[in-house]
């Protein structure tokens, strides 16, 4: 091969043999609905809150759309669960009168129209307020009287007495300790703290628990070696009663019986 000012002599060495090769290339476009479309969706907000200003319309009109029910508000707030950013919303809310159907608001590139179905005066709730919240744990704790009766009625001297006796199977549960309070894929510190708080050989009353009623009958317990360094410990109280401070000044916020109207303007 010749170039302008010497000729080369190349001699190939290797020949690779070539690929087929294909390049592509990615084209995206953001597809976003078009000022008429929003017009569209706004009018129709606008329709569907004026048509529906009674409640029982609302309610039965919603059942077509996605409809979504926020247990509670506070006065403060400036979001609403599942919709955002929603300070308007939450103002008008605590101007408007139960029963009441808001005008459309815009949030999050959504159109939505509130009712306010009920108002929780200020002070503990009433029964009918919080019935759906507390039901389970009223549930639970009878469940606990009725099986803790039958511990009781028992009348068992160990732990595979008893459980021959309610027809269930007794269970080992090793290494359980104050920082381990776990057992048998379970989170039970109030099991823990009773077992290991329980003579040995004794039998303990029942136990309301995380996943249900315990009975434990403690088997041994091995001391812990004694500590000379407390440093970590000192540490750890000190964390603690730093965080129980910041609770001191809540309590004294409380105590002042100060108005905060801050939501009144922002």
């Amino acid at each position: 091969m010749q170039s302008e000012n010497a000729i080369h002599i190349i001699q190939v060495v290797e020949d690779k043999p070539t690929k087929v090769a294909v390049q592509l290339s990615y084209l995206t476009k953001e597809i976003i609905p078009s000022p008429e479309t929003e017009r569209t969706i706004y009018g129709n907000a606008t329709t569907f809150a004026g048509e529906n200003q009674k409640a029982e319309k609302f309610l039965e009109a919603g059942k077509k759309l996605n409809i979504k029910t926020v247990q509670a508000l506070k006065k403060d707030e400036f979001s609403v669960p599942g919709l955002g950013s929603t300070r308007e919303l939450v103002k008008w809310a605590f101007n408007a009168k139960k029963g009441e159907v808001s005008p459309p608001f815009t949030t999050s590139g959504k159109h939505v129209i509130a009712l306010l179905e009920n108002i929780t005066p200020k002070g503990l709730p009433d029964l009918d307020a919080v019935r759906d919240r507390i039901t389970p744990d009223v549930k639970t704790a009878k469940k606990f009287e009725l099986l803790a009766k039958k511990v009781d009625d028992a009348k068992a001297a160990t732990i595979d007495a008893l459980a021959t006796k309610l027809g269930k199977a007794s269970m080992d549960a090793n290494g359980v300790s104050f920082g381990n309070p776990a057992f048998n894929n379970t989170y039970e510190p109030t099991v823990t703290a009773t077992a290991l708080s329980t003579a040995a050989g004794k039998l303990s009353g029942a136990i309301k628990g995380n996943s249900g009623v315990f009975v434990v009958q403690t088997v041994s317990v091995t001391e812990p070696a004694k500590q000379t360094e407390y440093g970590i410990y000192t540490y750890q109280t000190k964390q603690q009663l730093q965080q129980k401070a910041t609770r001191v000044q809540e309590v004294q916020k409380k105590l002042a019986s100060i108005t905060d109207d801050r939501s009144e303007f922002f």
